[in-house]
């Protein structure tokens, strides 16, 4: 007699994204950023979340004033603007930099050019490993320091 084992398949349940892509960011994003890059003076968090970048630069001493926005209404920001539109960053304040984690797929590239564009010294921005090979976004003068991964982290200087 030759025994058959039984294979078992279980359905598999499907992942979706969270709303508005919002993921939370990690503190020692920020605090491993704030070691490597001299944010300084007014900063703008453009997608604040629950205030994980925004608290941690609120208490930074080199922080004049820090501006957060985020698309949800329900969020705690000074504005509820969806930071996509460059209509949107009219209304910002003026400010030094742009530190921010913005939500990935094609949402992340429409804000980091809107940010380096409002920012008058750099953007710093939590972005993955694929928006730094598929974006290039240059002016004169002007830094973008980016986190590649999660597991490794390393700041990249742009020029």
């Amino acid at each position: 007699m030759t025994l058959i084992p039984q294979l078992t398949i279980t359905p598999t349940q499907t992942v979706t994204r969270h709303p508005l892509n919002f993921y939370e960011s990690p503190s020692w994003f920020t605090t491993e950023l704030l070691r490597h890059v001299p944010l300084s003076g007014v900063i703008g968090e453009p997608c604040v979340g629950h205030q994980a970048i925004a608290s941690l630069l609120q208490a930074w001493t080199y922080t004049e004033k820090i501006w957060t926005n985020d698309i949800d209404p329900n969020k705690q920001a000074h504005f509820h603007l969806d930071a996509t539109l460059s209509q949107s960053w009219d209304s910002f304040p003026e400010c030094d930099w742009i530190c921010t984690n913005p939500p990935y797929s094609e949402f992340a590239a429409p804000i980091i050019k809107n940010a380096y564009q409002k920012a008058r010294v750099g953007v710093a921005a939590f972005l993955l490993t694929s928006f730094l090979v598929t974006v290039t976004i240059s002016l004169p003068g002007r830094h973008v320091y980016a986190f590649k991964t999660p597991g490794q982290v390393s700041v990249k200087n742009y020029f």
